[in-house]
């Protein structure tokens, strides 16, 4: 007997599915949007609300005298010895509390070099706040640096004499071809029959560095072994 068919009844109708039209695509963007959308009192600061901080560079060794950076100025000298006015920066620092004040160093830089010149700024600042420094641009004929520096030497220090003044101590410096400048003009500086304690003036070389071989391997001394024996020389060597 062949089995009887039972009939299935009909599910219960689903709900139709809903129409997407244009509205419930935007209303669900919005909803989307609205909930990625991250709290606007979260955000971080803007940085071009960032208030800019100076930054002080002040010497790490404890043996500085000074507690300040030291301050760079720029001034111009003018001299009958040369024709164009003399472009200068001077280097300044807080002085020492006790102790006469330290003779300012008139620097000058190498060969084709500026003041602007890292090894020259460099020294400037570090060498300054120990004594003030005046560095001087100027250009790569070693006779006219040498009047440069003259030039600096009676804007900075007249002579004793002139001026009745007791002694003068002089601090002269270069760079390179700038060193060599320095020890010629060290040179032609009268300093008295007994030094600075006859009125004259006693004269301080720093050297940095000083170009001892020429570019054909010559030795560059005979102006050092003609220095008067009172001046005293320091080599700064890198």
């Amino acid at each position: 007997m062949a089995a009887k068919r039972r009939r299935v009844s009909e599910p219960a109708s689903a709900p139709a599915p809903k129409r997407v039209t244009r509205s419930s695509k935007n209303s669900n963007s919005n909803t989307t949007t609205a909930q990625n959308k991250p709290n606007e009192s979260s955000k971080a600061p803007s940085r071009n609300h960032a208030k800019p901080t100076q930054e002080q560079h002040t010497p790490s060794n404890g043996s500085s005298p000074t507690d300040t950076p030291p301050t760079v100025t720029t001034r111009t000298i003018t001299h009958a010895l040369v024709k164009n006015p003399i472009q200068c920066h001077q280097y300044t620092s807080t002085p020492t509390p006790s102790g006469p004040p330290p003779p300012t160093m008139i620097f000058t830089h190498g060969a084709g070099g500026t003041l602007a010149a890292p090894a020259v700024a460099n020294f400037c600042t570090g060498f300054s706040t120990y004594t003030p420094i005046l560095a001087f641009q100027g250009s790569m004929n070693l006779k006219a640096r040498t009047k440069n520096l003259h030039a600096c030497i009676d804007a900075l220090h007249p002579s004793p004499y002139e001026t009745k003044q007791p002694s003068t101590s002089l601090l002269l410096g270069g760079r390179s071809m700038g060193a060599r400048a320095a020890i010629i003009a060290a040179a032609n500086v009268e300093m008295g029959d007994a030094g600075a304690g006859a009125g004259g003036r006693s004269v301080s070389l720093v050297l940095v560095p000083y170009p001892l071989k020429g570019p054909k391997g010559d030795v560059r001394d005979g102006m050092l072994m003609e220095l008067d024996g009172r001046v005293d020389v320091l080599f700064v060597v890198w």
